[in-house]
């Protein structure tokens, strides 16, 4: 890991938001897992806060999606920590919302991996689990 940059929090949810006062909004957040018919897509979000230890205050963040069959899907994006986004001793953050559809295709455990300037700094994993027919959602 790069040493001024960590990955201080992160969380899957439904949908998320950063806002412009500096905080995040997020619905259905810290989940385990997903249920849906086969062949839909369902929502999908990844927030978090990339903390600043000192200079440079920039990284590259990229959110990698493994499903249970199919390729991965990534979305890479560089984030800059402007100086009001400052919290004591030379620290600054960057809030991060990813929001994204994925399609349900089997039943499994899924992976979201999120990785600071290529290193990876968190996995988090949700369960997969495709409803028959007439099947309430869970």
């Amino acid at each position: 890991m790069t040493p001024n940059v960590e990955l201080d929090y992160a969380l899957l949810a439904e949908w998320a938001r950063v806002n412009a006062t500096g905080t995040l909004t997020v619905i259905d957040g810290s989940f385990l897992r997903v249920s849906a018919p086969v062949g839909t897509l369902v929502p999908l979000a990844v927030a978090g806060r990339v903390r600043f230890l000192g200079e440079p205050f920039e990284t590259t963040v990229r959110v990698q999606f493994e499903l249970t069959e199919g390729p991965s899907i990534s979305f890479e994006v560089a984030a800059t920590a402007e100086e009001e986004a400052s919290y004591g001793d030379g620290r600054r953050h960057v809030l991060f919302a990813l929001n994204t559809q994925l399609p349900v295709l089997s039943a499994g455990r899924c992976k979201v991996s999120i990785f600071l300037n290529g290193v990876l700094a968190r996995a988090l994993y949700f369960a997969m689990e495709p409803q028959g027919p007439g099947e309430a959602p869970q």
